[in-house]
């Protein structure tokens, strides 16, 4: 697992109805940065393993943004059939 998953993770206990990336992924995001920023804050990680794992958590959401555009694109074409 990544930093960034394992974030992910130990952020969801403590509401995992709100903080499910299922449910909420915008809240979850917001408390896996959280999560990071009191690990780095803690001398758990260094600068570079935060930077790194802000970096991932990027990527996957622009790439999720991205995926849920060319399906919304590909409902439309169906729909216009």
């Amino acid at each position: 697992m990544t930093l960034a998953e394992c974030a992910l993770l130990a952020g969801i206990p403590n509401a995992p109805s709100v903080y499910s990336p299922k449910e909420n992924k915008d809240l979850s995001i917001k408390r896996q940065k959280i999560v990071l920023n009191s690990m780095l804050e803690n001398n758990y990680i260094t600068q570079k393993e935060y930077d790194d794992a802000l970096e991932e958590i990027n990527e996957e959401n622009k790439s999720a943004k991205y995926d849920a555009i060319k399906d919304s694109d590909k409902n439309n074409k169906d729909k216009n059939k």
